[in-house]
């Protein structure tokens, strides 16, 4: 079986919460209901909400029907779809959306390059390789330098099970030229890191062996037809 992974990007804003309400929140399972209107933040009720949507036009699109009901919240807060052998893997940051759809354990992450004190935080939370990698870095680059480290690690861990926190230490990667994976936990892996211009960083986590080709990137609309999306200076390397 050749196994695949598709990533959906999906952008959403407060106005398109009556929408999603309307079509998708009936489609789910009573309880996936129930935990939506539990929410109290409005931007983190929109957010899970656009995500499970996302999801349901995604993987119609793969299987050729979905059942909502199926699609679940696992003990972990993951995404989880009951009726198929699909591994689903859900990101979001500051309205984009990001979905993995594939046969293999994955993970993805999607952050917005924003200015913060990246070489503080770096030094705190990074091995000290790639602290001092952000730090050489030229003044405008630095952020997405950085983001390029954190969304590889996070995806990572999602991929493995891990949380971020638990994981920073283990997940490890040299990007100063040739791509590198040195962390510790056990491969085999394939990553994904790209731009998606000009605000988002990105990064996919697959933990198989996979031909870079494997993956395949979609911008979809919600409801609608995807269209190939182009990614900024997409990067493809292996590990174990």
């Amino acid at each position: 079986m050749a196994h695949t992974i598709e990533l959906y990007t999906c952008p959403v804003t407060a106005t398109d919460l009556p929408r999603l309400e309307t079509r998708y929140l009936p489609c789910l399972h009573a309880g996936e209901q129930a935990r939506y209107r539990r929410f109290v933040s409005a931007r983190r009720g929109l957010e899970w909400l656009a995500g499970r949507a996302l999801a349901l036009e995604a993987l119609s699109l793969a299987l050729g029907r979905v059942n909502g009901s199926a699609l679940r919240t696992g003990s972990s807060g993951n995404i989880v779809y009951q009726d198929a052998p699909m591994a689903l893997s859900l990101s979001h940051s500051r309205g984009l959306l990001a979905l993995t759809v594939a046969t293999v354990p994955t993970g993805v992450d999607v952050e917005r390059v924003c200015a913060r004190s990246i070489v503080a935080y770096a030094q705190e939370v990074f091995a000290s390789t790639e602290a001092a990698h952000i730090a050489r870095a030229a003044t405008l680059e630095r952020p997405r330098v950085f983001y390029r480290y954190w969304t590889l690690k996070e995806a990572v861990c999602k991929a493995a099970g891990l949380s971020i926190w638990e994981g920073l230490a283990a997940a490890q990667f040299a990007l100063q030229s040739a791509p590198a994976f040195n962390g510790t936990i056990a491969g085999p892996w394939r990553f994904w890191s790209a731009g998606i211009q000009p605000h988002w960083q990105l990064a996919v986590a697959a933990h198989a062996v996979l031909p870079a080709q494997a993956f395949t990137a979609w911008r979809l609309a919600l409801p609608g037809s995807r269209e190939q999306l182009e990614l900024d200076t997409l990067s493809s390397f292996v590990s174990g």
